[in-house]
């Protein structure tokens, strides 16, 4: 037996999906089928309950919602998703060869999500690598921050990859690199002077050819943990700006926020609505308050372009390097998922 625990059937449909994800790579053939979340239900049901034939087919129906949540994952990732789904649409499988940052990244934020969660994985699994859960997100998310602007990007968020205060990061990024705003040379009076880094931590841009001010700029926080709803760069920017340049960048920011998680693995979905349409909703209603939400599909696919970028710009990418850190550590989870219990 691996150190993957069965899920509750009352759980959401990605929650379920999730499930699906992590059994295939616990599993030794690597491959999961329908018929194995469908015998989890059976085991939970009453044996006495009459109507069998009806719990039967509630229980193909939910493993056929859990497919059309794997699938629309799999489209989502635009050719990054790291598992295949076979022609009926009743196996998941690990994609054949080897796994690209794309993949791996989706991985990554697959296990992470479950770290948090701490209800299908045994938490000894984490244990020699759960401390580098926060910086490993960070680089993930510099490298998709390059890859959803197709330009630069900084790992900004303290501690940084070169020990740098907070002052000298700031003018490197925007005197230096960015050429938009002139930063101060010390705190201004009544300003504490222990900013770590102001609450951003992945700022990126696009430079038009000239490379004159006046381009896509993005402020983003990564958010590795549960509380993400109270998280967002708009409550930093004003300060941001407004107590450490002396010009500030004239370039509107475009605010983002960085998850592993699924939106709506804890989405309510009313009886007149359609699951498609509530997690419409609530990415509406979300990004209102916190700006462009990069998930985990989205990370995978962006690492993906992210890593093209450095690989033709490599002084653009901070700590896309790094990236074989997150590999390493998803297979060093990985490992102790398929250990014998």
């Amino acid at each position: 037996m691996s150190n993957l625990s069965p899920p509750v059937l009352n759980a959401s449909t990605p929650t379920l999906a999730d499930w699906m994800e992590l059994q295939t790579l616990a599993s030794p053939r690597h491959r999961t089928n329908d018929s194995e979340l469908i015998a989890i239900g059976q085991v939970e049901s009453d044996p006495d309950e009459d109507d069998t034939i009806e719990a039967d087919a509630h229980l193909e129906n939910l493993a056929a919602e859990v497919f059309d949540e794997l699938d629309r994952r799999s489209k989502a990732t635009n050719g990054c998703y790291p598992f295949t789904i076979n022609d009926a649409g009743t196996m998941l499988l690990l994609r054949d060869g080897t796994l690209e940052s794309g993949p791996y990244a989706y991985l990554f934020c697959l296990l992470v999500s479950e770290f948090r969660r701490q209800q299908m994985i045994a938490r000894s699994v984490f244990a020699p690598v759960e401390s580098e859960v926060p910086h490993l997100f960070q680089v993930c998310s510099t490298v998709a921050a390059a890859g959803l602007l197709r330009g630069a990007a900084v790992s900004f968020g303290s501690p940084r990859p070169d020990g740098s205060g907070f002052l000298t990061a700031l003018r490197r990024t925007y005197e230096e690199r960015m050429r938009e705003g002139r930063t101060e040379h010390s705190a201004r009076p009544g300003v504490t002077s222990h900013t770590k880094d102001g609450g951003i931590d992945v700022i990126a841009w696009r430079d038009f050819p000239d490379g004159l001010p006046g381009k896509l700029y993005l402020l983003g926080q990564c958010a590795s943990g549960s509380g993400y709803p109270s998280k967002g760069t708009r409550s930093f920017i004003g300060s941001f700006h407004g107590d450490w340049f002396n010009v500030a960048p004239a370039s509107p920011p475009i605010e983002a926020l960085f998850i592993p998680f699924m939106l709506d693995h804890d989405l309510t979905v009313r009886r007149s609505e359609t699951l498609s349409v509530a997690r419409a909703g609530r990415y509406l209603s979300l990004t209102r308050d916190l700006g462009v939400i990069l998930d985990r599909c989205r990370i995978a696919c962006l690492v993906e372009e992210g890593i093209a970028v450095a690989r033709d710009k490599p002084e653009w990418v901070e700590r896309a390097c790094e990236m074989t850190q997150v590999r390493n550590w998803v297979d060093t989870v990985w490992t102790g998922l398929k250990a014998p219990q």
